[in-house]
């Protein structure tokens, strides 16, 4: 290979390389500690230059996902599990719970190691998963407190039999409301379920509602979710 040939394959090389995305820790509160916001470098996805811009990789001590730059993000552990908030308005909630009205991110790990834990993930499975609906019975030994099928205006979308991206549209009540801190408003709310484990032992929820001008995004921080389950 001439030497011009060896540059242009370097330069170009270098122009189709993932970019990175700036990492930033995310200070976390569990029932009775808070820990501190982790450590980390910068984390590269597969998405063009352009949307990297406009995206960071958020990390708590528990979870972690690509979201809008320059947003505030929280982490948290409670006895179902863990998750992340994320606002471009500053999060406050009284002890830790916050309520969002506006855009936000509110992501979760749901764990089925406990008892409210399994109950969510049965409650989940009967909204949007009916494949295993049965196992839900069995783990409760009951189906009269389950939900049965989905919310008739909710949009869901399987990308498989444990993979449903969902939409519930603004100022109704939804999988996204079950599973989120967030209030109905005129914005539709859009997310992905996740179920893990076989059987399925946990569910990982991400519920977002996002600014008009940052829709585009959408789609890559659902994807990211789907690819990397709140891992690095």
């Amino acid at each position: 290979m001439s030497t011009v040939a060896l540059i242009m394959a370097i330069s170009s090389r270098g122009q189709n390389a993932a970019p990175s995305l700036p990492f930033v820790g995310c200070v976390s509160y569990g029932m009775a500690e808070k820990v501190e916001a982790p450590k980390g470098v910068s984390v590269k996805r597969s998405i063009n230059l352009h949307d990297a811009g406009m995206l960071a990789y958020y990390k708590s001590a528990k979870i972690g996902l690509a979201a809008p730059r320059g947003w505030n993000c929280e982490g948290y552990s409670d006895s179902s599990g863990w998750g992340m908030f994320l606002s471009p308005e500053p999060i406050q909630g009284e002890p830790r719970w916050p309520n969002f009205k506006g855009p936000a991110i509110d992501l979760q790990h749901i764990s089925g190691g406990t008892g409210s834990g399994s109950f969510q993930i049965a409650e989940a499975i009967s909204l949007a998963f009916p494949t295993f609906r049965a196992w839900a019975v069995r783990t409760l030994a009951t189906d009269a407190d389950l939900p049965r099928g989905p919310y008739p205006t909710d949009h869901l979308r399987y990308r498989s039999s444990r993979v449903v991206e969902f939409e519930t549209p603004p100022q109704l009540k939804g999988f996204s409301n079950d599973f989120s801190r967030f209030v109905s408003n005129d914005k539709p709310t859009f997310g992905v379920a996740i179920l893990i484990g076989n059987p399925p032992k946990h569910l990982l929820v991400l519920s977002i509602r996002l600014p008009d001008q940052l829709r585009s995004l959408l789609p890559l921080i659902i994807e990211d979710i789907e690819q990397h389950r709140g891992e690095n």
